[in-house]
């Protein structure tokens, strides 16, 4: 009769855990999980439990015994995992028997089936607004008392591409952490802190499903990366930049605004309050990549009336889009035609009359060659009684 014998193996081996007692997995359709303890005498029991709704359950499995040349066992028990319609699944592979101190150990797994992540497809993404380099703390759900929750967290930029980067659950005091070098975790809350992003960032989606107390929720977040242009403001060619509004003294030109080193693209354009007065042709934008940001380019023509005179007539650049909100999103010009033209004698009607005051006259002083300038609408009546326009009038 042999004596019994201890084994080195601590607790039972899950074949999708390693050497660890506990481990969460994904799984995509079904999957075999396979549970042992090597090298003891007598063989030790394996056996495979579930957590449900009600409490623990035992599965049945069938074990398999194996004796090598010096009379040392191996018991191994295979469980075959279908398709399931929770988001996680939790199972135990429990060990017991003489050889063992204490008496019953085991180890855990939590299988995530990742097929059931399409009913979450519909959850209400969070837009989070952060400026280069920027930080979020992201929350997996509104419970504070995590105790015998399951957390994991996927990233991607879209359903379909998420890939997990965090998780965490609690099992009998034991408690799994994993998390990518980037992000910071907590394994007690369940929450994540994005840090330093930049435009690779931008549109990536952060999700998180949770198992609390049986209840399963899922949250999700959008990131969304601003970086302000340089310099912080609309650029006007032949404009100051140090003016709010600068004066064009045309009735007609071009203008060519630019936003420079932006990101997102925002969209640049033309504006007025007085669309009757002015108009806009040969509207032309232009983007240009700079670096991993946006040169951003508006180019117009405009025409103002030319019945206005001496009034200001207003015209503005506007950018359009979420970047918009950290700088001043418009930058104004006015127009101002002095309307000042030349008009000579000829082109003055001269209506006679026989009733001018002498005063009227001798106000009036011309010569052959006399030219008026005349500013804007201006209409002028001249009366003469016979005055020929070679002589002076005195």
């Amino acid at each position: 009769m042999h004596a019994t014998a201890t084994s080195d193996q601590k607790h039972p081996y899950i074949n999708l855990c390693g050497i660890r007692d506990h481990c969460m997995k994904t799984v995509h359709d079904r999957v075999e999980l396979s549970c042992s303890f090597h090298k003891t005498r007598p063989a030790v029991d394996v056996r495979w439990f579930t957590w449900v709704s009600n409490g623990i359950i035992e599965l049945n499995t069938t074990q398999v015994v194996s004796v090598e040349n010096n009379q040392l066992y191996s018991t191994r028990t295979n469980l075959l995992i279908s398709e399931s319609s929770n988001l996680f699944d939790m199972y135990s592979c429990r060990a017991s028997g003489p050889p063992l101190s204490p008496a019953t150990v085991e180890s855990f797994i939590v299988i995530h089936n990742n097929q059931i992540t399409s009913k979450f497809e519909g959850v209400q993404i969070e837009q989070v607004t952060l400026l280069l380099y920027g930080s979020a703390n992201l929350s997996c759900h509104k419970s504070e008392n995590l105790t015998a929750a399951t957390v994991l967290w996927k990233l991607g930029h879209s359903f379909s591409t998420l890939k997990e980067i965090a998780h965490s659950y609690y099992i009998k005091n034991h408690r799994q952490r994993y998390s990518k070098a980037k992000l910071m975790f907590d394994d007690h809350t369940g929450d994540i802190t994005v840090r330093d992003v930049t435009q690779r960032d931008h549109g990536t989606i952060y999700m998180c499903f949770s198992n609390v107390n049986g209840r399963e929720a899922a949250t999700a977040y959008s990131i969304f990366v601003i970086v302000p242009p340089s310099p912080p403001y609309i650029r006007i060619d032949g404009c100051h930049d140090t003016m709010y509004r600068c004066l064009k003294r045309r009735h007609k030109g071009k203008i060519v605004c630019k936003v420079l080193n932006v990101f997102p693209k925002v969209t640049l354009q033309p504006y007025t309050t007085a669309p009757d007065l002015i108009n806009f042709s040969n509207i032309e934008t232009i983007t240009e990549t700079n670096g991993n940001n946006y040169d951003v380019t508006l180019v117009f023509n405009y025409t103002v009336d030319r019945k206005v005179c001496n009034f200001n007539v207003p015209l503005t650049c506007i950018a359009v889009g979420e970047p918009a909100v950290m700088f001043p999103f418009r930058r104004d010009v006015i127009v101002k035609e002095n309307c000042v033209t030349s008009v000579a004698w000829s082109d003055v009607a001269i209506t006679e009359r026989d009733n001018v005051e002498p005063s009227t006259a001798s106000s009036l002083k011309t010569t052959d060659s006399l030219t008026v300038k005349i500013t804007c609408v201006v209409t002028v009546l001249f009366h003469f009684v016979n005055i020929p326009l070679s002589h002076s009038l005195l």
